[in-house]
């Protein structure tokens, strides 16, 4: 092949290229997207369950389409805002030593019949996604960035039983002022602030079909799935909702009570997942 050849190659290659690059189409959607949720969390306390709650999401999307032989591909972004909810649902049983202002040793137990936490988030998310489309099925996969900008729990535990118990004398004391009790309920129930991740970095998945009503106008259905790859959270779990200070003060011998919720005392790491079905408006420009 003679370098004429050769040139009338490489341009027309690049002709095709070219011709390819500009066969674009923009895709604008807003779709409203639901399901289950789950944080999957590494559980410090065994009696402690995870429960599996609901989210819903606002979905704006644009994606790029390139067309290639056969299929188009190309890029997905856009901006979500969403709700998702989940809960921890058990019993705890704690136990720990403590010492009174003599020195005497007490063996503390306390066990909560029943204890609950549902949470709730508000969040966004942001993604970068390879999207393809071939005959009315759609697929988008790829990252997401989800960072939560509200977060509440709400705790309703039973009134534990705290025991203390003096091996030198072989004494139980249960349920007293004098050794430690619950007598305000409200001091560890009610609403709070969740111990969850900062952001995390998701791992997005969806396949589904979508109906060209115009020329311009598409409706969609589509299955999803998000799953954490990796976050932002830093807790040490030690099982304890109830902790129950040392006797230090002779003239006033009533310990000090401090509550934790139970995510901060009973998760030591998590990774949100959610799925479900998406529903979207799209209108395409090419």
């Amino acid at each position: 092949m003679n370098n004429r050849n050769i040139k009338n190659s490489i341009l027309a290659a690049l002709i095709l290229c070219s011709s390819a690059l500009m066969a674009q189409s923009h895709v604008i959607g807003v779709g409203v997207r639901g399901g289950g949720a789950h944080f999957l969390q590494k559980m410090q306390a065994e009696e402690v369950k995870r429960q599996t709650g609901g989210n819903i999401n606002l979905d704006l999307n644009y994606t790029c389409y390139f067309q290639v032989p056969v299929i188009e591909c190309g890029i997905r972004t856009g901006l979500s805002f969403g709700y998702s909810t989940s809960g921890l649902k058990g019993s705890l049983h704690e136990t720990f030593t403590n010492q009174d202002y003599y020195g005497n040793t007490l063996e503390y137990t306390v066990d909560f019949a029943s204890v609950k936490e549902r949470t709730q988030q508000l969040q966004l998310e942001i993604p970068i996604m390879v999207a393809i489309r071939w005959k009315g099925l759609v697929a988008n996969a790829g990252p997401k960035l989800m960072i939560p900008v509200w977060r509440r729990a709400a705790q309703e535990h039973s009134v534990p039983v705290v025991d203390a118990y003096y091996p030198d004398f072989d004494v139980h004391v249960t349920d007293e002022v004098i050794t430690g009790s619950v007598t305000n309920p409200d001091e560890m129930n009610g609403k709070g602030q969740w111990c969850a991740p900062v952001f995390n970095f998701m791992l997005g998945f969806e396949l589904g079909y979508e109906w060209r009503l115009k020329k311009q106008h598409l409706l969609g259905l589509m299955a999803t799935l998000n799953i954490s790859a990796g976050g932002v959270y830093k807790n040490e779990a030690d099982g304890y909702v109830l902790q129950v200070a040392n006797i230090t003060d002779a003239e006033n011998p009533v310990p000090a009570l401090s509550f934790k919720s139970l995510s901060e005392a009973t998760v030591n790491n998590m990774h949100p997942l959610d799925f479900g079905v998406k529903f979207y408006y799209a209108f395409e420009v090419k």
